[in-house]
């Protein structure tokens, strides 16, 4: 009894430090970005470089695609590689103690950073500046609408003279991050959308498919893209309804789990190779399911979380990057 007893004890202590974490590895250099630099348009949209073009910001090592072979490099030591990044450049992958000090040992790799911000447990708890260069076309035409039940969001900020001297989205390109779009493709508040060509694509990068309006899928998404480009004649219209859009979806709302915030890296990467002028997303991160990978109040700086540095790439890039948070405003944080 005595050796079973300490078999089981061994066996769980063994089992616990090998414990796996979401870990994200990155890579020294972009061995290939003399390519990239002599044909941008293999990377980048058009539209991506008159983006850049009218901002003044300038193309880097960034923009260049991941080494490729980096990432076979890393699947070939028995990893498993679903999500990567070409602004961190690296991949993420999970990982025990010894896995890491294997990846760390590679050539190719500068470092190992772990996703987990604490061991101990914690509990969960319950400005373009350039419009004009951008937008040649706006401010021409005035526009007079009837906004119905829409009326209360256009007032509380104020939208209806910026509507009336023309400016309700017309050449703006917006990237919607969130849980889904269910019911987008069929329903009326959105015709006008589909109409006049306004939904550009989408993708869902958690599910890896294009099944972005499944009616299983959590509905914020489409309650967000109606508030902006929802229109229903004499009943409500949203705030940019002549905009272009394009849907991804990063967040499972059934879960909660760190690989989310590279899901909503690799949408923004998406988006500005599409060329959107502005990110809209509803999405924060600090508590998860395992608290091992639960953020402090101090770790909320724009500099600590792997989601505000991609968010701090993406501005840098010339997108305009919104998070709303308004949910959220009644608890402690």
């Amino acid at each position: 009894m005595k050796k079973i007893l300490l078999f089981c004890l061994l066996t769980g202590y063994s089992v616990s430090f090998a414990q796996t974490s979401l870990v994200f590895v990155f890579f020294k250099d972009k061995p290939n970005k003399a390519a990239f630099y002599a044909n941008p348009l293999s990377e980048l949209s058009q539209k991506s470089l008159d983006r850049r073009t009218a901002l003044g910001v300038t193309l880097n090592d960034q923009d260049a695609p991941i080494e490729p072979t980096y990432i076979t490099n890393i699947q070939n030591l028995g990893f498993t590689v679903t999500d990567y990044s070409k602004w961190l450049n690296g991949v993420a992958v999970n990982a025990t103690p010894a896995q890491i000090a294997l990846l760390q040992s590679q050539t190719y790799v500068n470092s190992v950073e772990s996703f987990a911000r604490n061991t101990s447990g914690v509990p969960k708890m319950k400005n373009i500046n350039k419009w004009e260069d951008l937008n040649p076309n706006a401010g021409k035409n005035l526009t007079v609408f009837d906004y119905g039940s829409g009326a209360q969001q256009i007032d509380q900020i104020n939208l209806r003279p910026l509507h009336l001297a023309g400016y309700t989205g017309t050449g703006v390109t917006i990237a919607v991050i969130d849980t889904g779009f269910p019911n987008v493709n069929t329903g009326s508040a959105f015709s006008r959308l589909w109409n006049n060509g306004h939904i550009k694509g989408g993708y869902d990068f958690v599910t890896k498919t294009t099944d972005i309006y499944n009616s299983s899928l959590n509905i914020h998404g489409t309650v967000v893209l109606g508030a902006i480009g929802g229109f229903v004649q004499d009943t409500f219209v949203g705030s940019a309804p002549d905009a272009d859009f394009y849907l991804y979806r990063s967040e499972n709302a059934n879960i909660e789990i760190p690989e989310e915030e590279l899901y909503w890296i690799e949408v923004a990467e998406e988006a500005d190779r599409k060329g959107v002028d502005l990110i809209t997303t509803s999405l924060g991160y600090y508590n998860f399911d395992d608290p091992k990978y639960n953020y402090t109040y101090a770790n909320m700086n724009g500099t600590t979380s792997f989601i505000a540095r991609g968010a701090e790439i993406a501005v840098n890039k010339g997108i305009f990057v919104l998070f709303a948070a308004g949910n959220s405003g009644t608890q402690p944080w």
